[in-house]
């Protein structure tokens, strides 16, 4: 084995030890809006670094995706408009619409208020939506 793929090896067990460590830590005593953003915002970011190591399309729940957007811009005061919704759930433009349609059918994203234009039109999570995902969030921590 050369050198470079030994390094590799021991940067990613390195990479696992130090999630290991991470998830061994105990709980917060109290849970801030704060903090479930941040674990949305580490959900997000370990799917796109597991994508980093596998190859594209392996992997794929762009509604998943997408609602932990989501919750990160309603966190922030924002709504993401319908090409950064796209992007966020790692779809492509013309399949984007079909999954925004079945997230709006579900009730767990709306319209931006005043902003129909298919097209251009921003989308933000419903109050139920923000209400299931907090829950969710707050198991995993």
């Amino acid at each position: 084995m050369d050198t470079d793929r030994l390094q590799t090896a021991l940067e990613i067990v390195r990479q696992a030890q130090a999630r290991f460590a991470m998830l061994a830590e105990p709980p917060p005593a109290a849970v801030e809006p704060e903090s479930l953003r941040a674990v949305a915002e580490r959900l997000y970011l370990e799917r796109r670094r597991r994508d980093e190591f596998f190859p594209a399309g392996l992997f794929g729940e762009p509604a998943w995706d997408l609602l932990l957007s989501l919750f990160i811009a309603h966190d922030e005061g924002r709504s993401l408009t319908l090409s950064e919704a796209f992007t966020a759930a790692k779809v492509q433009p013309e399949d984007g619409p079909d999954l925004i349609e079945r997230l709006l059918d579900a009730g767990l994203i709306s319209r931006e208020q005043g902003c129909f234009d298919r097209r251009r039109g921003a989308i933000v999570l419903t109050d139920e939506a923000v209400h299931r995902l907090a829950e969710y969030l707050t198991d995993l921590l």
